[in-house]
């Protein structure tokens, strides 16, 4: 299979194309800092495209690993390139807009996949990991394709506002936690 990561001089994009790679996959990477991505290819032996358009032509899944506030209009510009039968995928941690967008597609030929990989680029082994589906047009069809993409993950499913709810809370809890104790700890004189 051939992927192109969309954003893969990124923290997870690097990640992404040395998963695939390790899976046997031929990987194409693009990204909008072109000598980043120069260097991610010559180091993972992959492709480099100079475009997403260009990344994404031959692809038999793309995947988007943009910033979040990015990704639905990544998603709009490569669709209409891809080949019918693409998969495009996308792994932000917010999915109301990037879901959204994902839904328009279904009148061009290409299937949509929503992901959120719910570890860091840290992460060495699947096993133990999760990766969440938030389903677009067929959720079953989405979660089978996931635990192909992802063997060795548990695979959970969430609708959008489900998990945007439960990401709002994950993600703003712990600086609300150190905005409390920076309050607290600068009053006293230690």
């Amino acid at each position: 299979m051939k992927v192109a990561v969309i954003g893969g001089a990124g923290r997870m994009g690097r990640w992404l194309v040395r998963y695939f790679v390790s899976q046997g996959h031929g990987v194409v990477v693009s990204d909008v800092r072109l000598d980043e991505a120069r260097a991610v290819a010559e180091e993972a032996g992959v492709e480099v495209a100079g475009s997403n358009v260009e990344a994404v032509k031959d692809a038999d899944l793309v995947v988007v690993s943009v910033p979040i506030g990015a990704t639905p209009a990544v998603v709009r510009e490569i669709a209409p390139h891809s080949r019918k039968g693409t998969v495009i995928a996308e792994i932000s941690s917010l999915k109301a807009r990037a879901a959204e967008a994902l839904a328009e597609l279904a009148g061009l030929g290409v299937r949509p996949l929503s992901l959120h990989p719910l570890f860091g680029p840290g992460v060495r082994r699947l096993k133990g990991m999760k990766v969440a589906v938030v389903p677009i047009l067929d959720s079953k069809a989405e979660t089978k394709l996931a635990e192909e993409l992802f063997p060795e993950a548990e695979i959970v499913v969430a609708a959008a506002e489900e998990h945007d709810r439960a990401m709002a809370l994950t993600l703003s809890l712990p600086y609300f936690v150190n905005m409390a104790f920076a309050s607290v700890i600068g009053g006293e004189d230690l």
